[in-house]
């Protein structure tokens, strides 16, 4: 996965505060809808999304999947007479969001979207439906605590924290974010309406070993302390913006969970680890290409790629699964797909209990099968 993460915090030559950073344990957002009692058939049905920010810190939401960006995903649960409404809208495959894909959610605020869900799901007939939020917001958020003014001789030292908001360990890639000092271009920073050149260290590196991965247990908060004028020229006085402007590379950490781990690698899932960061590794490295349909799609195919390839063919059953909860989801498919393409992994065997058979009786093999991969990443704790 990655994450861009962006909060704007200011650090200038006036007076200003950042935003506190609070890492209780309450729940950081809340949501709900607002939906007409009843409609008549063939009249739009409008609802009203919001989203508040619980918290006493300052967050970036990206929009993407959820209703802040309109009904573009599959982020609604709609049920009639029993039946679980098919969405019939468009699937997207994007590029990395960019700053605009952000919303700047401030504390105690409530943000809102207004949506038509006829849109997306057929509800021309009769009935009594019911409309239900189903999506994820990112794990990770992040904040800058800059001071709020300094003079131009001074060094200054800005905070970069970073909070796990889910509720499973994961392991952070400290590279191009601020967790490794200032040695690549992971900020932006503005004054008086134009963009300062990033003027810090350029590095080609390796792959990255495991000490380069950073522990992130539930709710914990990481940080690190770099002087932005190590890369920036800030001795001109004025109004400074900065903003976090980077992708955040992280894997469920299986060293921090071996009992699920187990489950599925059986005595081999510390070499399973070292797979999944192959194929983070590799997946950064990699341009894929997602096809929708292809020759070899069937009724009961969910997707096919080659080994070594860039190329995953996602089929019409893959449109028909599930997005995030469960097994067989639409991420578990690609997770499948992906541990082929990039790590040349097989289909020994499939179906939740016979890879807990194959990791139990054979772990060597569980190690070498695809769907194993998946069903670890989908049998997560819901964050």
């Amino acid at each position: 996965m990655k994450f861009l993460c962006i909060l704007l915090i200011l650090g200038s030559m006036e007076s200003g505060r950042s935003a506190p950073f609070d890492i209780s344990d309450t729940k950081v957002f809340s949501s709900h809808l607002d939906c007409a009692s009843n409609y008549e058939a063939g009249n739009k049905i409008e609802c009203k999304f919001h989203l508040k920010n619980n918290d006493q810190g300052d967050y970036s939401v990206l929009k993407w999947r959820t209703l802040l960006d309109g009904l573009r995903s599959n982020c609604l649960t709609v049920i009639t007479n029993g039946e679980k409404l098919k969405y019939d809208s468009i699937y997207l495959k994007r590029s990395a969001p960019g700053p605009d894909q952000y919303l700047h959610v401030k504390p105690g605020q409530t943000v809102s979207s207004i949506f038509d869900v006829s849109d997306a799901y057929d509800m021309t007939k009769a009935g009594l439906y019911s409309i239900a939020v189903d999506t994820n917001l990112e794990i990770f958020s992040c904040l800058l605590d800059c001071p709020p003014s300094f003079k131009t001789i001074d060094k200054i030292e800005c905070k970069f924290l970073l909070r796990n908001n889910g509720k499973q360990d994961y392991s952070v890639l400290k590279w191009r974010t601020p967790l490794d000092g200032l040695r690549s271009d992971c900020l932006t920073v503005n004054t008086n309406g134009k963009k300062l050149r990033y003027d810090g260290v350029y590095m080609k590196r390796s792959a990255p070993g495991p000490d380069q991965y950073l522990l992130v247990k539930p709710g914990q908060t990481v940080s690190s302390t770099f002087d932005i004028s190590d890369a920036y020229d800030m001795t001109k006085a004025g109004l400074y913006s900065m903003v976090v402007d980077t992708y955040l590379e992280y894997v469920m950490d299986i060293k921090n969970n071996p009992q699920r781990a187990k489950i599925w690698f059986g005595k081999t899932f510390m070499k399973a680890r070292k797979v999944f960061l192959d194929m983070k590794m590799k997946s950064a490295q990699t341009e894929m290409i997602y096809i929708f349909d292809g020759k070899h799609c069937k009724k009961s195919v969910f997707a096919y790629t080659y080994l070594g390839s860039q190329e995953i063919f996602l089929c019409k059953a893959f449109n028909e699964a599930e997005t995030l909860v469960g097994f067989d989801t639409k991420a578990g498919i690609v997770i499948h797909e992906l541990s082929h393409a990039l790590s040349y992994r097989d289909d020994v065997t499939y179906g939740t209990d016979s890879c807990k058979k194959l990791a139990k009786r054979k772990a060597k093999k569980a190690l070498k099968n695809a769907d194993n991969y998946e069903y670890y990443v989908e049998s997560a704790p819901n964050v």
